[in-house]
This record gives structure tokens, C-alpha cells and sequence, in this order.
């Protein structure tokens, strides 16, 4: 990928490192370090910029991330063709095995049960 963006297509992937839609919503920002698109809208960026972040609910901020993802998908600077995913073959035996969207389960809480060395 040239620093010119001088592409017809180019693979890209981002993998959340934390829980908000922040987290892929800010890499379309005009100026911002994960915006390999060049796509630039003032007024998405008042949104995720000014709007979200003094929202006074949950509800709210939500609402705002929505419209700015609606811009962002109408102008479409990027067509998701893949979503990661992740597969875990866990035993029965295997106890609060909890997955997360970063595919890095803690294993803190993790025990295995008890062999009761009954045989069906």
C-alpha cells in the first residue's frame, strides 16, 4: 500500500481490542492514524469527535455511533467481505471456559470437573 493511496483494492483487517463501537468507528476519522482509506466527512467526525463523547446516555451515544455508521456505509470507502472468527474445542470436563471477541479467554476461573470414573 503506497503512502499515496494510489490502489484500486487492497486487504485490510482491524480486530477490536476493546468492547465499543469507538473502536472501529474512529479509524474513518479525517486525520486519523488508522484511516487507510482517505475518505474524510466533517460532519462524521463532529460525531465521533464532539457528539459521542459528551452523550448523556448509553442510549444516546449509541444513537449518535449509528448515524455516523450510516455515513460511513452510504459513502461505503470499504466493503467488508470477511469477519474473523474463532473456533474452541472445549471438553465437557473444561468449566467457565468464557470466549471473548478478542479470542483471548481468561483462564483465571478455568478447572476442570472431577473425574467421577463412572463408565456408561
Amino acid at each position: 500500500m503506497s503512502a499515496g493511496r494510489d490502489y484500486e483494492i487492497a486487504r485490510a483487517g482491524w480486530i477490536g481490542d476493546y468492547v465499543d463501537p469507538n473502536n472501529f468507528l474512529d479509524m474513518f476519522l479525517c486525520n486519523g492514524g488508522n484511516n487507510r482509506t482517505g475518505w474524510c466527512n466533517e460532519e462524521y467526525d463532529r460525531l465521533i469527535l464532539e457528539e459521542a463523547p459528551t452523550a448523556k446516555t448509553h442510549t444516546e451515544r449509541l444513537a449518535i455511533f449509528t448515524a455516523a455508521e450510516k455515513m460511513l456505509m452510504e459513502d461505503m470507502p470499504v466493503i467488508p467481505i470477511y469477519i474473523y472468527t474463532s473456533n474452541n474445542l472445549v471438553n465437557t470436563s473444561v468449566k467457565n471456559f468464557n470466549d471473548n471477541i478478542l479470542n483471548q479467554p481468561s483462564f483465571k476461573e478455568i478447572y476442570l470437573e472431577a473425574d467421577t470414573g463412572v463408565e456408561n
